[in-house]
């Protein structure tokens, strides 16, 4: 697996700390199934930050309006982990 390294994050990379993505993406409801959560909470956790959800880029990497929803892999293990301490 190849990994693009950046100099500076930039916009909600540099809020969060990575690069969106950078460990894979989840559906809706993969993360369903490992947290538990309906899709609705879910969706709530994505609008006040505690998620990381954006559009799922297509073959060519560019994210079109109807393209599914994608949750940050590693959110989704940060949000864990925070919820268990």
């Amino acid at each position: 697996m190849s990994t693009i390294l950046k100099d500076k994050l930039e916009g909600s990379d540099k809020k969060y700390g990575y690069v969106f993505g950078c460990e894979g993406f989840m559906s809706m409801n993969e993360v369903s199934e490992e947290l538990g959560l309906h899709r609705n909470s879910i969706s709530r956790r994505i609008e006040d930050g505690r998620l990381r959800g954006g559009k799922h880029p297509g073959p060519d990497g560019k994210k079109r309006k109807n393209s599914l929803v994608a949750i940050c892999r590693r959110s989704v293990r940060e949000y864990k982990k925070q919820v268990q301490e």
